[in-house]
């Protein structure tokens, strides 16, 4: 039996884990986790066909892990199981299955000898006959060796071989798969927890001011940053709050003013400051920091809430 690769299990309290067994592994030891709660102890079981069979038992704070030595084989359906409110971890290794009862030493028979002194009951004759029989049993063995030999050597590599190889490099590709299937789905449950995370950092970071203004950044630039008594260059798209589009800059010569020197609305004194080159923007601007109660007819009404999706182009 040789060592493939790691074998583990996570053995959730009031969990149990099922599996057919694809490739032999053997369980080493059985330990609580780095968190232990309480004082009840825990059994760690395994079933097999039905049976339930205790491996060991753990105590917190008295014995908190356990050597074990158990190979379990291809094809053996099992369920691993703790008792308790804490957590197991079972860990071994991969195995390979040792399919040779006997060593080469044993399938060798050992060749008869004869004691000189077992012959002195035969005459000489007998004697003679004796040895000439066994010289040529010898020389008959001899010969049939050298022929199996010289076969051996003609043949092509044996299928049996060639199938061995498969099944061995079969073994080796299954021993770095992932370890178990609870171990596997709490990769997968890591791997869905970044992915929200990656989503809630990369969502707009929005930030609404006592005065009402909502900033939302939907793309943080990389450049010069925009500072009251800056001249800046604009692209927008203005909306009414229904969708409509009352206003836009989206292409030819941008949109240019000096930041903080009154020049456009408040909300765009306010919400522009501090954008970097390149970055976006979306501003939802109340009437009182836009065009208040007279509204800017025949577009925008009186008390209009606005947005503008802005993006800054430059920097002077």
């Amino acid at each position: 039996m040789s060592v493939l690769g790691f074998w583990g299990l996570h053995v959730k309290a009031e969990r149990k884990y099922a599996q057919e067994v694809d490739v032999p592994f053997r369980v080493a030891m059985a330990s609580f986790g780095q968190n232990v709660t309480g004082e009840e102890r825990c059994s760690v079981i395994v079933e097999v066909d039905g049976k339930q069979f205790v491996l060991c038992n753990l105590t917190p704070g008295k014995l908190e892990q356990q050597p074990l030595d158990l190979v379990f084989s291809t094809g053996e359906e099992l369920s691993f199981y703790a008792t308790g409110k804490n957590d197991v971890y079972l860990t071994g290794n991969y195995v390979t299955e040792s399919t040779d009862e006997f060593s080469d030493e044993d399938e060798e028979e050992e060749d008869e000898e004869f004691d000189e002194e077992d012959l002195d009951d035969l005459t000489d004759e007998q004697k003679e006959e004796l040895k000439k029989l066994i010289s040529g049993m010898d020389e008959d063995e001899s010969e049939e060796e050298e022929e199996e030999e010289k076969k051996e050597e003609e043949k092509p590599a044996p299928k049996k071989k060639a199938k061995e190889n498969a099944k061995r490099k079969a073994a080796e590709v299954e021993a770095e798969k992932v370890v178990a299937e609870p171990v596997e789905k709490s990769k997968k449950a890591k791997k869905e927890k970044k992915a929200k995370e990656e989503k809630k950092e990369s969502a707009p970071a929005r930030q609404e001011l006592p005065n009402g203004l909502i900033i939302e950044d939907i793309e943080v630039g990389k450049g010069p940053k925009a500072v009251k008594g800056k001249n800046v260059s604009m692209r927008y798209i203005g909306r009414l709050m229904n969708g409509k589009v009352f206003d836009q800059n989206t292409k030819g010569k941008a949109f240019r003013f000096r930041l903080g020197a009154g020049q456009v609305i408040k909300g765009w004194d306010i919400g522009v400051d501090g954008m970097l080159t390149n970055g976006k923007r979306r501003l939802t601007i109340p009437a009182k920091l836009a065009y208040g109660s007279r509204g800017a007819p025949p577009d925008i009404p009186p008390n209009a809430t606005l947005q503008f999706d802005v993006q800054l182009v430059n920097v002077a």
